[in-house]
């Protein structure tokens, strides 16, 4: 009996620190990555130099533009949190998934952000 309570007790202890794991922009990422095409955590990698705050417009690397392209955006923006969009620049977001061939669409929303 008290080998069973202590399986529960480290069952509870590894769901409690996966809780904590998955908060923020981490828990917004896992949720995208479990529903949205393509790979998330590549795009907040390769793309964040160019659409987090205060970031200037410029051209995205190759890499960013790859990610962008095999990437559903339109999921994305469905798991997109206010915390993962309070760090981003909107119109570069915009401007980057355009320049790569993926544009988001005008009027879409995307996060609490209306797509132009």
């Amino acid at each position: 009996m008290a080998r069973f309570e202590l399986h529960i007790a480290a069952a509870v202890v590894l769901a409690v620190m996966a809780g904590i794991a998955t908060t923020g922009e981490n828990k917004a990422r896992v949720m995208a990555q479990q529903s949205c095409q393509g790979d998330m955590r590549g795009l907040w990698n390769q793309c964040m130099p160019y659409v987090h705050k205060g970031a200037p417009r410029e051209q995205p690397s190759q890499g960013c533009c790859d990610m962008i392209k095999n990437t559903d955006l339109s999921c994305a923006c469905k798991h997109l949190s206010h915390q993962v969009e309070q760090q981003l620049d909107m119109d570069n977001a915009v401007y980057v998934a355009g320049y790569c061939g993926n544009p988001l669409s005008h009027g879409m929303q995307c996060g609490g952000y209306t797509v132009p």
